[in-house]
């Protein structure tokens, strides 16, 4: 952790984009830095209302990470990262800059 400056959290979910209209597909990660993504109100939730957090909330993981907008909260939650240089996937540097 100490020469990390980000974390990325990865879903499984998937998307298409499209650069100079080759399209592919990509996972849908989204990052925060160090200081932020290890803010105590952050959440990593598993259970809802004492059950299996449901499939359609992010089952089995899903990041919250309250005063964020939504797209922040990763649904589908499989890896973290703790990145030494930035993270600029395609929709960290273009959609949701």
């Amino acid at each position: 952790l100490e020469d990390g400056i980000e974390v990325v959290f990865f879903g499984t979910d998937t998307g298409e984009v499209a650069i100079r209209d080759v399209k592919m597909q990509q996972n849908f990660a989204r990052s925060m830095s160090l200081a932020e993504a290890t803010n105590p109100d952050n959440l990593l939730c598993y259970e809802m209302n004492g059950a299996a957090l449901p499939a359609a909330n992010g089952f089995p993981l899903r990041l919250i990470a309250p005063g964020w907008y939504g797209i922040a909260n990763v649904k589908w939650l499989e890896r973290i990262e703790v990145r030494d240089t930035r993270f600029m996937s395609l929709l960290m540097a273009r959609d949701y800059v």
